[in-house]
């Protein structure tokens, strides 16, 4: 029976009063913070997950920025922007992107608001918040991604453009007051000084959980900038390198501290792509590599010069642009929206629309593949020279140890999950 404005009154005071208790009750604070804590953790989140999440948030602030600069001045993405930088200091992370910054909205023709780029800052912070939608060119959709930064701290501080502030309890943002150390690092290490920039600290973490965090992350970024939508360029600055001892052994190569993709392409009508793969194996610290881009996913192949190489076991045959958890061994990598729970550790047994997924891929890819046939018929010489071949290794040699590299690991096997994705998609691409 109270009126509207007496109401309302009396929810802003009791919505002030539970921000109080946020800042100002360190028991308050604890408390909230540790269900966040294991709210994460249920769905099979650790540290190492936290540089994949941040990166697949920078692609997509990229992706968005991109569509940004085409709407407003028919310009593509300044190359600036196609990096993701990890500063390593004593106790302290840092991950910096120059992607769309967080809550910006663009002009207002664009239609930012609409797209719900004036909330990302409330979707990074309440559970499961998230609208991305593949169809726009994103990969996140379990609002999940950012919240796994508490595993390891308990007040992450974000800086983008004029946003500046820390999140205490997991959940409330609060100003950043000494930010301009941050904001120095994000002008220092910017290629292009028109974009502004994000910058995510993670203070408190010690040296143990650095190397923890960023271990799988340094092994795998050479795939990650081949896989994600729009960063091309991953860069490890200060500290030392972050693999663990037994990672060394496996590769036996410490892995560079910048990872690029930069490819030719081979055939103009279809995206095929050769270029460096920063991947460590028994080749070195990299290797020729082919990646076949569709509209429903990638494959990549590392290529030597007998041709089809296959990846180290360690690296992940199926990806979501950043890497799943599933142990399959098969030699190359496919990247696609597949359906995947929400810590990316597992597939869905026979998911019916992953297997679609699969099958759409292979033919596309073969389409490809084909064309790169073709050309090799036409003349062998040049596609030969273009990937990076021995001068004696003659053209069907070469495309059998293509055929025997996408089969030999699942045929005549026990087929789990993943295995039987692959088997799909490879029929579809041979057929």
């Amino acid at each position: 029976g109270k009126d509207e404005s007496a109401q309302r009154d009396e929810l802003s005071k009791a919505v002030q009063a539970l921000a109080d208790c946020l800042v100002e009750d360190p028991d308050s604070q604890q408390r909230v913070l540790s269900a966040v804590k294991a709210k994460v953790s249920q769905f099979e989140y650790d540290c190492g997950a936290i540089p994949f999440e941040l990166f697949q948030n920078a692609d997509d602030a990229t992706v968005e920025l991109g569509q940004i600069a085409v709407h407003s001045r028919d310009e593509q993405l300044p190359p600036g922007a196609q990096r993701f930088v990890v500063e390593v200091s004593p106790d302290t992370l840092r991950f910096l992107h120059w992607g769309r910054p967080v809550n910006a909205r663009g002009p207002v023709e664009f239609g930012g608001e609409e797209r719900g780029f004036g909330r990302d800052l409330e979707k990074m912070l309440i559970l499961f918040e998230s609208d991305k939608e593949p169809s726009k060119g994103l990969t996140g959709k379990f609002g999940l991604g950012f919240k796994s930064v508490f595993l390891v701290c308990d007040r992450p501080r974000l800086l983008s453009d004029r946003l500046s502030l820390e999140i205490v309890a997991g959940i409330l943002p609060e100003s950043w007051p000494n930010a301009q150390e941050a904001r120095d690092a994000l002008n220092r290490l910017a290629e292009f000084h028109r974009l502004p920039g994000t910058l995510i600290e993670l203070p408190g973490v010690s040296d143990r959980q650095q190397a923890e965090l960023l271990g799988r992350f340094q092994e795998l970024a050479g795939v990650l900038v081949v896989f994600g939508q729009a960063i091309r360029s991953v860069e490890m600055v200060g500290g030392t390198n972050a693999l663990a001892e037994d990672s060394l052994q496996k590769s036996q190569a410490i892995l560079p501290r910048r990872f690029t993709w930069k490819p030719s392409v081979i055939c103009r009508c279809v995206e095929v792509e050769y270029g460096q793969l920063a991947v460590a194996g028994e080749w070195g610290t990299e290797t020729g590599a082919l990646c076949v881009r569709s509209e429903h996913g990638a494959l990549l192949m590392a290529l030597g010069p007998d041709g089809f190489r296959a990846l180290p076991d360690r690296i992940p045959t199926l990806w979501v642009t950043a890497p799943t958890k599933e142990k399959a061994r098969l030699g190359f990598a496919l990247n696609g929206r597949f359906a995947i729970d929400a810590g990316r550790t597992k597939l869905p047994g026979n998911d019916r629309t992953n297997l679609d997924l699969a099958q759409n891929m292979g033919a596309e890819v073969g389409e490809a593949l084909s064309e790169l046939f073709d050309r090799s018929r036409a003349d062998w010489g040049i596609v030969r020279r273009q990937l990076g071949l021995a001068a004696d290794l003659t053209r069907d040699a070469f495309w059998r140890s293509i055929w025997l590299g996408l089969t030999e690991q699942w045929l005549g096997k026990h087929r789990d999950a993943v295995a039987a994705l692959a088997r799909e998609f490879v029929l579809a691409l041979l057929r």
